[in-house]
This record gives C-alpha cells, sequence and structure tokens, in this order.
C-alpha cells in the first residue's frame, strides 16, 4: 500500500510540477502579451500626446491671429470714428458756405439775355449745369420756349466748359472761331 501511496505522491507531486509549470509558461505568455500591448498602447498615446501638443500649437496661432485681428479691427474702428467726425466737420462747413448764385450764361456765345432767361427757368444756371447738358436737351428747352429756329446751341456745353473750369484765355480763342455761337 505504501507503493501505492508513494506512485500516488509521486504521481500527485508530478502533476503539481507539471501544473505550476503549465501555470508558469501561460502566464509568462500572458505577461508577453501584456507587455506587447503596454508597449502599443505607450506608442499610441505619444501619437496623442503629439497630436495634442500640435493642436496647443496650433490654438496658440489662432490666439496670436485673433489678437492680430482685434488690434487691426480697433484701429479701423478708430479710423471710421475720425472719417465720420471729419464728415461731419465737414458737413457743417457746408451748411455755413453761402451758397453760389447762378452764373453769368449771356458769356456764351449765341446766348442773350431771353435765352439766359429761358435756360434759367428750365434749371439751368450755372456753367456746370450747362456744361452736363446734352445739345438735344437744350434744343428740347429752345423748342418748347418757340426759339427754336433762332438758335445753335451745339457749342454751348464746349463753351460752359471752359467757363465753368475758368479757362477764360481758351474760351475767348474758341468764341473767336465762332460767329453767333456756330463755328464758322
Amino acid at each position: 500500500m505504501f507503493n501505492n501511496v508513494g506512485g500516488a505522491i509521486i504521481a500527485f507531486v508530478v502533476g503539481l510540477i507539471l501544473g505550476a509549470v503549465g501555470l508558469w509558461y501561460y502566464l509568462r505568455q500572458q505577461l508577453a502579451e501584456s507587455e506587447a500591448q503596454i508597449v502599443g498602447l505607450q506608442g499610441s498615446l505619444d501619437e496623442r500626446e503629439q497630436e495634442i501638443q500640435t493642436l496647443r500649437s496650433r490654438i496658440q496661432e489662432h490666439e496670436s491671429n485673433i489678437a492680430q485681428l482685434q488690434a487691426q479691427l480697433e484701429e479701423r474702428e478708430q479710423t471710421i470714428q475720425q472719417l465720420e467726425a471729419a464728415v461731419h466737420e465737414r458737413d457743417e462747413q457746408i451748411k455755413q458756405m453761402v451758397p453760389r448764385g447762378p452764373d453769368n450764361l449771356k458769356r456764351i456765345e449765341g446766348i442773350g439775355p431771353k435765352t439766359a432767361a429761358i435756360l434759367q427757368a428750365a434749371g439751368i444756371s450755372t456753367f456746370a449745369q450747362l456744361a452736363s447738358a446734352s445739345v438735344a436737351q437744350l434744343k428740347a428747352i429752345l423748342v418748347e420756349a418757340g426759339l427754336r429756329s433762332l438758335v445753335d446751341p451745339s457749342t454751348w456745353p464746349e463753351q460752359a466748359a471752359l467757363a465753368a473750369e475758368e479757362k477764360w484765355d481758351e474760351l475767348a480763342a474758341l468764341q473767336d472761331q465762332l460767329k453767333g455761337g456756330r463755328r464758322g
């Protein structure tokens, strides 16, 4: 019986040793897999930390850009305020200006007192207004007043443009070439 008990103990001890070796081998394998996972996770963590660092750098750049844009906005707002003040000042100056009276349209070759009165009644009282009027417009005003066949307005805008710019010598030279406001 001792032989059987000794054999059973030996078998038990051998089983324990084999079980311990198997457990040791299994745990070693699990440890190796865990270490591989740890290395992989550490690499992934390093990548994420690098991404976080990149994002932080980008945030700092954007914050810097925002600060620059805010400074530019403040400068532009100040410029706008200055311009608004200048416009307001200019508006006040304009309000205080004495309005300019009508020009002497009779200085234009071909316009006499009656024609000047007709043009003023039609709203043309300055050289600048006469210069900007078309010949067709002027003819229509004259036809309405019954003067169509008596006068020719074809050179009036040209003459008035010179008068509006106070180019009196050039106006005189042009008028020397005209007869009754008409080209020679």
